[in-house]
């Protein structure tokens, strides 16, 4: 499973923000791009229980977190930045897989049947090349990872990004440790400082479409959030 970058998260994050009316300072601000990267913290350690991974995907390749679970955990902490990230995090790595990634990929069974057994998996299926590969040529740097890297380049000085600070936020969610922020910032600070790049050519993804679609997102996360908090935070 290959969760959305932390590129793409922070573009989703920043976006977010744009959408809300002015309910956060400039530090809250801050504790909210930190919780939007947190569920990535671990560095690969307990990830279905940072991301609360319902049991019913356990063999699924695309392990979807329940929004669900954390909702009924930490509801009374939703209004605070740090955990608004954080559910904003879950909720791009849910609508990603479910509505973005299977639009470009198709995994396959021995006999051609779609399947995301992770075990029943032959073969994938690239719509944008009409063509296939094996699920090791998919997770490698010719087509997934490659494509992230590329879009990395692209995106980070198109959106003018910057590395989100690390803050002293109090944190209610005991799935992740905030020490752990810094293994972030490392990687990020590799990401950014690549050199940018326009004009990318990606293997799998089209990023105009990406670029739309985390858009989307932004808005149906807004919404999403008025609706479980009845807290109104479009301007």
């Amino acid at each position: 499973m290959e969760l959305p970058g932390f590129v793409i998260h922070i573009i989703h994050g920043k976006l977010i923000l744009e959408r809300m009316c002015k309910i956060f300072d400039e530090e809250q601000k801050d504790c909210f791009m930190m919780g939007i990267l947190m569920a990535d913290s671990n560095k690969g350690h307990k990830k279905d229980v940072s991301h609360f991974i319902s049991a019913d995907s356990q063999n699924s390749i695309l392990k979807t977190p329940d929004l669900k679970l954390f909702v009924s955990k930490y509801r009374k902490y939703l209004s605070e930045p740090f955990v608004m990230g954080y559910l904003a995090h879950l909720y791009l790595d849910k609508v990603f897989f479910e509505k973005f990634f299977t639009e470009y990929i198709l995994f396959q069974d021995s006999n051609g049947h779609e399947t995301m057994n992770e075990q029943e998996i032959q073969k994938v299926y690239l719509s944008r090349q009409n063509r296939y590969v094996s699920v090791d040529e998919l997770f490698s740097e010719e087509y997934l990872y490659g494509d992230y890297t590329h879009l990395n380049n692209a995106l980070i000085a198109k959106y003018s990004l910057k590395i989100p600070c690390g803050v002293m936020c109090e944190n209610h969610i005991e799935e992740v440790e905030p020490e752990n922020f810094r293994y972030i910032q490392a990687d990020l600070e590799k990401y950014f400082s690549l050199p940018s790049s326009e004009n990318v050519e990606l293997k799998i993804f089209c990023q105009s479409e990406l670029e739309n679609f985390i858009s989307c997102q932004a808005d149906s996360f807004v919404a999403y959030y008025e609706n479980q908090t009845k807290r109104r935070v479009l301007s």
